[in-house]
């Protein structure tokens, strides 16, 4: 199937199941990037490759205004946890399914959902948002459900209702045929409010 977005962004760039679970810690996080001060979190297994790296708020803002996003929506994503998240399927046995209703997030204990697009897009319509900014923002996140074939990867952003500075744990899921596959990236963090926030 081969890429499935051909863009980048400028300024970044579970039914019988047998299951196997694979945990990465902080010990898979890259240094931080000078230019930038963010940092990104890369984990590999059963085939498999997933990295997130930090988006800066001001990096969020330009962003979304260059898209038709007035100040209060703007300002909206600009204060949530946001992470350029890129996924490959690189060696796995069959297509890779993920649907993002699937993956959780754990905070100090307490666990809840990702907000998913048509939730944010209800919120869009809400705040008047157009239209052209609102397939805008379809596009320029990472996909709710998605199928991999060998090779096959995809990137986006992913959005978590969480303050800034927050370490969080992040379980993943996704199947290959029957066969259901749990990971863990412990140990990410939101951008610390103090950087790249010139609001």
């Amino acid at each position: 199937m081969g890429i499935k977005l051909n863009w980048v962004w400028t300024w970044l760039i579970i039914s019988t199941i047998a299951m196997t679970s694979v945990s990465f810690a902080a010990d898979e996080l890259d240094p931080v990037n000078p230019a930038e001060g963010v940092r990104t979190w890369r984990w590999s297994g059963d085939g498999v490759r997933l990295r997130l790296t930090q988006i800066l708020p001001d990096q969020v803002r330009g962003f979304f205004q260059a898209r038709g996003f007035g100040a209060e929506a703007t300002e909206f994503i600009a204060r949530t946890c946001v992470f350029q998240t890129v996924m490959k399927n690189e060696a796995s046995p069959g297509a890779v399914e993920i649907n993002l209703a699937e993956w959780w997030i754990e905070v100090d204990g307490h666990k809840s959902t990702l907000k998913l697009e048509q939730q944010w897009q209800e919120q869009w319509k809400s705040l008047d948002v157009s239209q052209t900014a609102r397939v805008a923002f379809r596009w320029a996140l990472f996909p709710t459900v998605q199928s991999f074939a060998k090779g096959d990867w995809n990137m986006g952003m992913t959005m978590f209702a969480l303050p800034p500075s927050t370490v969080f744990d992040l379980h993943i899921h996704w199947r290959v045929g029957d066969r259901r596959y749990d990971a863990t990236v412990r140990n990410v963090e939101c951008v610390p409010g103090t950087l790249g926030d010139n609001a």
